[in-house]
């Protein structure tokens, strides 16, 4: 009869403590693998698309930074899209890494133990004339 107690109480609590660790959000030090994204039929990181698809405009200003963080999470959705810190930096520069952080194209999500799994990202972009960024 113990044993019966005990193997319906495990089985009761097993599904709540897989569910919790879907939603589990990871740092980039404890992934195995960072999220990429599929753009122009190639594989890329995230800040090598932005890079890549950055569109200088008219009145953008150089040699500013931006630091902003997001949640790629386990199906490769971009949530929680934050601005932390931007002193100064020029309002349409702003808009378009925010365009593009919120039209990314698909993102393949991080994997750990051969699993998808969600992860928070912080970067910092540098703001250069000559056709891309400068990340750190």
């Amino acid at each position: 009869m113990k044993g019966i107690f005990s193997f319906l109480l495990a089985t009761m609590f097993l599904p709540h403590v897989e569910r919790q660790d879907e939603k589990r959000v990871y740092l980039i030090t404890e992934v195995e693998r960072l999220p990429q994204v599929i753009y122009e039929k190639k594989v890329l990181s995230i800040n090598a698309y932005l890079r890549t698809a950055f569109h200088w405009k008219r009145g953008m200003d150089e040699g500013e930074k931006i630091v902003f963080s997001y949640v790629v999470g386990a199906k490769g959705q971009v949530t929680n899209l934050r601005v932390l810190e931007h002193p100064q930096v020029c309002s349409l520069c702003k808009q378009e890494l925010l365009r593009l952080m919120k039209a990314i194209p698909r993102v393949v999500p991080a994997q750990r133990a051969g699993k998808s799994v969600a992860v928070k990202m912080t970067t910092i972009y540098h703001f250069e004339v000559a056709g891309s960024g400068k990340w750190e």
